[in-house]
């Protein structure tokens, strides 16, 4: 990450003393615990040093931009640490909070779970769980680590006091051996190492397969997951873009089209559906779950195009030749009308023969389209309902 995109997402600065050094954290906007550092992590982290181990080498699952990696480097508890996160904005701003503090020794990597972690094996394996991922999830989390411990490694995490029984109840197997359990304020942390092997989910995000409908031309199944939303109904805003697109597709003959935030692929699978030709499709997404998600239901529903798909922070910025003819971006208006207009307006400019359908919430997509009026858009189509619109911008 340069120090532009760190200017542009940078939300807010916050300094923690960790023994004798003193760190300096960055947190961008649109991810967890944004505003503060999290009083889960913080008592993680104090429960971990009181403990008066070290450990050589660590994994920090799910670490969003950095507090626990950089706490356990900074302290010297690990001389090898790494983090991973879904999010690549979390991960950007972790490598940027390592290097800012001068931190060696500690490496982040973007990924689900323990997929990217490899035949590496470590002495720590901490996370702060996250709270709504599903009983699967959770299951991962606390059982996956058990075949990437050093023989002597150990498990420390921290959850939210509501998930207190969920989690004893996932621990209570013979071969979970639970060395210590704390509460605090709403959180409690517990240490445990395993004895044997304990069964883990083979789907953990999995919730099934579920068949989706719109109008009398379009059905189609996906197989929907844990963490990403529109797994049971359309939204409002996806359903006004699936409107947009049926006028448009008619008419025009599209050869390659990016779509921006997929979730769980349902814009990409419709295009698939709805486009009888192959075309190649480029996703972006800043999620990895989504990116897994969506190349999974297109598959499962036989798309036969090119499908090309990238993490991403910054959609509009590219170094190569894709030219899409369509770019269709469902806007998270969290991000802001600056950060969020300024990615839609140098896209805008870079593809300057591009249709454009914009889906988001009502007043933060007019505000995009004054924006783009402005830069030589021309407002084809919009619809709106229920405090959304789906917009159609091209060149005039």
């Amino acid at each position: 990450m340069d120090a532009r995109l760190h200017d542009a997402y940078h939300k807010k600065s916050e300094t923690v003393r960790w023994g004798k050094r003193r760190i300096v954290l960055d947190i961008p906007v649109d991810v967890f615990s944004s505003h503060q550092l999290d009083l889960g992590t913080n008592f993680l982290l104090k429960q971990m040093a009181a403990a008066g181990a070290t450990w050589p080498s660590a994994l920090d699952v799910g670490c969003g931009y950095g507090p626990i990696a950089l706490f356990l480097a900074s302290q010297r508890l690990s001389q090898r640490v790494l983090g991973i996160d879904r999010d690549v904005l979390a991960i950007a701003f972790a490598e940027w909070n390592a290097r800012q503090n001068g931190l060696d020794g500690v490496s982040f990597e973007p990924g689900l779970a323990y997929d990217c972690v490899g035949g590496c094996k470590f002495d720590l394996v901490a996370a702060n769980v996250p709270a709504k991922a599903g009983e699967g999830v959770h299951r991962l989390f606390l059982l996956g680590a058990q075949d990437l411990l050093t023989p002597d490694g150990e498990v420390w995490i921290v959850v939210v006091q509501p998930l207190e029984d969920a989690i004893d109840a996932i621990l209570d197997h013979e071969n979970v051996d639970l060395r210590d359990k704390a509460s605090r304020r709403g959180h409690v942390v517990y240490r445990y190492a395993f004895r044997g092997p304990v069964p883990t989910p083979d789907r953990p995000y999995d919730r099934g397969l579920r068949t989706f409908r719109w109008k009398k031309s379009i059905r189609y199944d996906l197989r929907t997951w844990h963490g990403l939303p529109e797994f049971d109904t359309l939204s409002t805003d996806t359903e006004l873009g699936f409107a947009l697109l049926d006028g448009y597709l008619e008419r025009e003959r599209v050869q390659s089209v990016a779509v921006w935030n997929p979730g769980h692929g349902h814009i990409p699978v419709f295009l698939g559906q709805a486009v009888d030709r192959p075309f190649d499709l480029r996703i972006h997404a800043r999620d990895a779950l989504a990116i897994e998600a969506t190349r999974g239901n297109l598959e499962l529903n036989g798309f036969k195009g090119r499908i090309d798909a990238r993490l991403s922070i910054d959609y509009a910025i590219g170094d190569d030749a894709f030219r899409p003819d369509l770019i269709i971006a469902r806007l998270n208006s969290d991000l802001g009308d600056e950060l969020a207009g300024g990615i839609v307006a140098r896209s805008f400019a870079d593809h300057p023969a591009c249709t454009m359908i914009l889906c988001g919430r009502a007043a933060f997509i007019t505000r995009l389209e004054q924006r783009l009026s402005s830069q030589g858009g021309e407002v084809v189509r919009r619809l709106k309902r229920k405090g959304f619109i789906a917009t159609r911008l091209c060149p005039k």
